[in-house]
């Protein structure tokens, strides 16, 4: 029976929509048999409103009406987004081919001949029930998959953005907030590769803080720690371009990765960090260069070219960096590393804040 093959719906609700009171007795007698809950309506307004407030799960619906054809009612119901996934089952003793094809195009489901046949109504009702109720699981589960691919969604968007924060944090230096050392070899080695097919310059600075150690010993390592932090903000702020990088070396060291910058761009560079530390007056009275903090500078440019590892670069910075410790701190040496054979050395003069 109908109700057997619906174990989710206790008693499903029909709408009968008929002017002849000899047809609903019929179609009211085969179904309250079955326990179907059933509304009933006479015309088309009126079916109009008891559809709306039953919300009936399948209407039975007569093509004759005396203020509407059912075929009218029936295209009024699908435009109805509460029912247009209603099924229409329509009945009439018009049989011509015709009336059926405009039942269709209606929006009808099927189309019975009266008189009603007690067996084909119920298993037409039961058959048209049973794909109405499997379409409304078809559409519960695509909306919940539908929800389920948005969540997905979601949380693919905030492991990205997660993944994107731990990749900054693993190349960011605690203290200091700027790049680390792994931050500075892995950007190396990209700039160079890129550098070496465009044929552009690459140029880099190392700068170390001028007697750290005894400014550590003589104002304390909490101290050390702001000074660190406020040389690399104020370099980190005198870099413009998105490309330029500042990074933590090592200890007091710190390496700047300038990418698309010839010497004199370095030099340039070199001379205003000089001049803008030298500005910040950080007091230093264990140095043996002045009352302030200092730093020193070692300066390389190159052209990636052939075979030539980025090591080559970073070597030259590094030795530039030594000669300026050597000869006296608080100045910058530059030196042009064409190739290794060619390079050529810039002794750049201390820069006085202003």
């Amino acid at each position: 029976m109908p109700l057997a093959s619906f174990p989710n719906l206790a008693s499903p609700n029909i709408l009968v929509v008929d002017d002849n009171p000899d047809n609903l007795g019929v179609a009211l007698t085969f179904l309250s048999e079955e326990q179907f809950e059933v509304a009933v309506a006479t015309d088309g307004a009126s079916a109009l409103e008891s559809a709306r407030l039953v919300n009936p799960q399948l209407i039975l619906l007569d093509v004759m009406l005396p203020d509407m054809s059912g075929f009218k009612l029936c295209k009024t119901l699908k435009s109805s987004s509460e029912l247009s996934e209603t099924p229409v089952i329509f009945m009439t003793a018009l049989d011509e081919p015709q009336y059926k094809v405009q039942g269709f195009e209606a929006g009808g489901v099927d189309y019975l001949t009266k008189p009603l046949e007690r067996l084909e109504l119920l298993a037409r009702i039961d058959n048209h029930l049973r794909i109405h109720q499997q379409s409304q699981i078809l559409q519960i589960a695509n909306h919940d998959l539908k929800r389920a691919n948005q969540t997905l969604k979601q949380q693919n968007r905030s492991i990205t953005e997660n993944n994107h924060k731990l990749q900054q944090l693993v190349h960011i230096d605690g203290l200091t907030q700027v790049g680390n050392r792994r931050c500075f070899d892995e950007r190396l080695n990209q700039e160079w590769l890129r550098l070496r097919r465009e044929r552009r310059p690459l140029s880099l600075i190392l700068f170390d803080i001028d007697y750290f150690k005894a400014y550590n010993d003589h104002y304390g390592h909490p101290a050390g720690d702001t000074c660190l932090v406020q040389i690399a903000q104020k370099v980190k702020r005198l870099l413009k371009r998105p490309g330029d990088l500042l990074t933590r070396y090592g200890g007091e060291e710190f390496a700047i990765i300038l990418p698309n910058v010839d010497a004199a761009g370095a030099i340039y560079i070199a001379n205003l960090i000089q001049t803008e530390i030298a500005r910040l007056e950080i007091h230093h009275e264990a140095s043996s260069v002045g009352p302030y903090v200092t730093i020193s500078q070692g300066i390389s440019t190159c052209t990636p070219l052939g075979s030539i590892p980025p090591a080559q670069l970073l070597q030259s910075a590094d030795q530039a960096l030594y000669l300026a410790k050597q000869q006296g701190r608080d100045q910058s040496i530059h030196r042009n590393q064409v190739p290794p054979e060619e390079s050529s050395q810039t002794i750049i003069p201390p820069h006085p804040a202003a």
